[in-house]
């Protein structure tokens, strides 16, 4: 089939060229603002091609011819099916050009305007193109301009990428212009938003492809503005909204998937292009249910679905592979190791269908059932009923096989599973269970693991002197980046989990510098170590303890922290927690509304997953945003639900002074009549607070006394309540409860010299 002549298709007057060397036009197919690109025909070889022709004025310094160059040069050495083939480049007249495979398809763009894909087609177009930058990044090209229309849907091909228009050498990141943002404003990165050149590189063009993805599971965009700045000041400094709110059917693991991809900080981002096509294809492997060819250790993934549907045949007449078995649970023991949790929990759950029809595999069922324990917490929160059942059964078998050390291991995770459910007097007797084993052995991880969950139950239970010293031992134990000092035996790293416990537990013992000290050593360990539950656990310290300083830009940081490594790994606990704390430094901006709605939000969520520990600080929480909102009864529904959850034997005592003295402060606010029962709740807050040494909790309770005590003329013992407190602190302690304090003490003197 011959071309038509370039005559006939070029427009009157035009100023393009017919030819290009020995290519053809036939015409334009396409027009952005630095080139236009023309459909050809290379008569030599008989192919059509694509004629990329920079736009004249665009080229013509030598800057920009040099831009040029380097662009057909860069793309020439990029050989990979997923991306746009390039054949020659040159110069025609005043034009320059390059010349690329011609694409027969349409754009993503296309495609989405026209329908959303379902989920296996969406993850299998993203890995593909994440190979493709993969290999780019390999070369040191980093494409920065990633979105649905420069990839094309080709008919024969799959999905490829083009325009590397704006691509760069990643070794000259460093020279490009500072504070200039180069890209597509609502796929950008947010290095590139704030034009951070030496920012920028391989993971901004992650962010991108994790912007196209969040397109294609929901359908919109995670950012939209009606002008540049809103959407700039967006994309910098506000979460997108999981994609499961949007349509609730989008799959878990898609999602943090998905947000991971698209961190604020870059180093919460997936490392390269590769590890994010290969949990891809993880969550097409193990949770799309398609008919993908596995082969390797994915095969245990699908036993029960090979063997048993494809065959026919019953369950107890299949023949299970040791082999497949154990490699499926290597598989999800390293995917715990790598934080990919979900993943994790689906290996142990396809290894465990599978040693289900088998009677010689119980020494690796113990093991199964424990990193399935393990990775359950992580997901799902403690309530979640395999749990109870897996631990329950992983005890029994460890005992029949004389597993000592697995046995332990699942002790340490019971232990964990109670404390967290709020079951601190369950907890506690798991842990001294556990220390009277570890002793007798010298277990080193487990050792410290039990004096962890011993601690942190003593000092939710109120008893922070002797929680504390279990927390010292860990610290004395800890050693960390040893094989075994780490997060190995429980769901977090016991020593960073101290630290930030022990910062807890001085702030309200009233040892301010020594809480600010053991913050900051948390703060920096968990940086070190890097492992995603320490990390949420950390921040979500970090912000209860700067909120109480009334630090709140501190506060505030914690929590975006918190969000994404949460929302980043699916961290059940975790993600209503951050809601929790969000809603507090909402408030405490000036929102106070939309504060009370993100309290409720994470209560709500805490709830589901079981977390009552963490319920009783919702609550707390909400109880104080509905007193300050004058939202009255609301709050007292609050305090009195915490207060039962309080009441419950062998649950958390550490803010029970707080709910009593808020519960005093809403009946006032409801009315002076009711003054006697308020100061009844105060002097019980100030019981509490005096039994378990909690001295901050203390001096807040004579902050609320002493007015009452003043309206009474009773001022006398106003003045030794506060002098009481106040001798537990150190001179040039810094508190805004400490500045009432002594404020109001001076006011008591002037008022009684008058």
């Amino acid at each position: 089939m011959s071309a038509p002549s370039p005559e006939s298709e070029s427009s009157p007057g035009s100023s393009t060229p017919g030819k290009f060397g020995r290519y053809v036009v036939r015409r334009a197919i396409g027009r952005g603002g630095f080139a236009t690109v023309y459909e050809g025909f290379d008569g030599e070889l008989e192919r059509p091609v694509a004629i990329k022709v920079a736009h004249i004025g665009r080229t013509d310094s030598s800057e920009g011819r040099a831009a040029f160059i380097k662009e057909a040069r860069q793309l020439a050495r990029l050989q990979h099916p997923r991306i746009v083939t390039v054949f020659d480049a040159g110069v025609e007249g005043e034009h320059r050009y390059i010349v690329s495979a011609l694409l027969s398809g349409k754009s993503l763009l296309s495609h989405l305007k026209q329908r959303r894909p379902d989920f296996r087609e969406t993850a299998q177009t993203v890995a593909d193109i994440a190979d493709a930058l993969a290999h780019a990044h390999a070369q040191g090209v980093v494409h920065r301009d990633v979105k649905p229309s420069n990839i094309i849907l080709t008919d024969d091909q799959g999905p490829v990428l083009i325009d590397f228009g704006l691509a760069f050498n990643q070794g000259d990141a460093a020279a490009l212009p500072p504070g200039r943002a180069a890209g597509t404003p609502s796929y950008m990165a947010p290095e590139q938003i704030a034009g951070k050149g030496h920012a920028i590189g391989a993971r901004s063009d992650i962010y991108s492809l994790g912007v196209v993805l969040y397109r294609m599971l929901c359908g919109t965009l995670p950012f939209v503005a009606t002008d540049k700045e809103k959407l700039y000041r967006q994309i910098v400094e506000v979460q997108p909204e999981p994609p499961s709110r949007i349509d609730g059917e989008v799959p878990e693991e898609l999602e943090r998937i998905c947000l991971r991809a698209m961190a604020k900080d870059r180093g919460e981002r997936y490392e390269t292009a590769r590890d994010l096509a290969d949990d891809l294809r993880g969550y097409l492997y193990t949770g799309a249910g398609g008919e993908t060819e596995r082969s390797g250790m994915e095969h245990a993934m699908f036993i029960e679905e090979s063997s048993v549907i494809e065959s026919g045949a019953s369950v107890a007449s299949v023949t299970i592979d040791a082999l497949d078995v154990r490699a499926c649970l290597q598989d999800g023991c390293e995917a715990l190791d790598k934080a990919h949790y979900l993943r994790a929990r689906k290996r142990f759950e396809a290894a465990l269908e599978a040693v289900a029809v088998s009677d010689t595999l119980a020494a690796a069922e113990v093991r199964i059932h424990v990193g399935l324990v393990h990775a359950l917490l992580l997901v799902e929160g403690p309530a979640h009923p395999a749990i109870e059942r897996s631990l329950s059964r992983a005890l029994l078998l460890a005992g029949w096989e004389g597993d000592e050390e697995t046995r332990m291991a699942a002790l340490g995770l019971a232990s964990a599973a109670a404390l967290a459910r709020g079951d601190c007097d369950g907890g506690l007797e798991l842990a001294r269970e556990l220390l009277s084993d570890v002793r007798e052995r010298e277990t080193e991880p487990l050792f410290v693991e039990a004096h962890r969950v011993a601690g942190v139950a003593l000092s939710m239970l109120g008893d922070r002197a002797a929680g504390g010293t279990h927390l010292d031992m860990v610290i004395d134990r800890y050693r960390p980046g040893e094989p075994g000092a780490g997060a190995v035996s429980g769901t977090y790293d016991a020593g960073v989990v101290s630290l930030a416990c022990l910062a807890s537990n001085f702030w309200t013992l009233g040892q301010l510098r020594l809480s600010e000290h053991r913050l900051s050593e948390a703060l920096m360990l968990a940086e070190r170590i890097e492992h995603p539950p320490t990390d949420a656990f950390v921040h979500a310290a970090a912000a209860r303890i700067l909120a109480e300083r009334r630090d709140w830009m501190g506060a505030r940081d914690a929590v975006g922290r918190l969000l994404r490594v949460a929302s980043g790994h699916a961290l059940a606990e975790w993600l209503p927690w951050s809601a929790v704390l969000d809603g507090l430094v909402t408030a405490a901006g000036g929102d106070l509304d939309e504060g009370i709605v993100r309290v409720q939000d994470g209560l709500n969520g805490l709830r589901n997953v079981g977390v009552d520990a963490g319920r009783i600080y919702a609550l707390l929480t909400l109880g104080r945003l509905c007193l300050a909102g004058a939202q009255v009864q609301r709050g007292l529904e609050a305090v009195d639900e915490a207060l039962a959850l309080c009441g419950e034997r062998g649950r958390a005592q550490e803010h029970l002074s707080e709910l009593f003295r808020i519960r005093a402060a809403l009946l006032l606010a409801q009315s002076s009549e009711l003054e006697p029962e308020a100061e009844d709740l105060l002097m019980r807050a100030y019981d509490v607070a005096r039994n378990q040494t909690a001295r901050m909790h203390e001096l807040r309770v004579v902050l609320d006394l002493v007015p009452l005590w003043a309206r009474a003329g009773r001022n006398a013992e106003a003045v030794v309540a506060i002098d009481a407190s106040l001798q537990w602190f150190e001179e040039g302690d810094s508190a805004q409860e400490l500045a009432l304090a002594r404020a109001l003490r001076v006011r008591i003197d002037e008022n009684v010299g008058s």
